[in-house]
């Protein structure tokens, strides 16, 4: 599964980064956090999606593809059109790596 690794990577904001690109990635991703109230008075930090959740999970693989291509801007979520094809689809093999949190571990993990 190496494309599951690239994904990985392409997950990871200090992945194959410079310095200056982390820090870029951070204040972008601050800023993407960040929405308005209704009142319009201050901001709220939105969290992230729990990505081993069912609901995600038991999505198809064009689902997820087609979310991380266009995104949920109301959301939080911005859309990773910039990325090739080949790197967004690399991305939803990562999330089919990733277990659900209430998997039991396998009797090899628990040793």
């Amino acid at each position: 599964m190496a494309g599951a690794g690239r994904g990985r990577c392409q997950a990871q904001p200090a992945c194959g980064k410079t310095r200056g690109d982390r820090r870029r990635d951070q204040a972008l991703s601050a800023k993407l956090r960040r929405v308005p109230r209704s009142r319009g008075i201050g901001l709220e930090k939105k969290h992230a999606a729990d990505l081993q959740l069912p609901a995600v999970q038991q999505q198809s693989d064009g689902a997820l593809f087609w979310k991380i291509t266009n995104g949920n801007t109301d959301r939080g979520m911005p859309s990773f059109s910039r990325l090739p094809e080949l790197q967004r689809w690399q991305l939803v093999l990562y999330l089919r790596t990733l277990k659900p949190a209430n998997e039991p571990q396998s009797k090899a993990s628990a040793k």
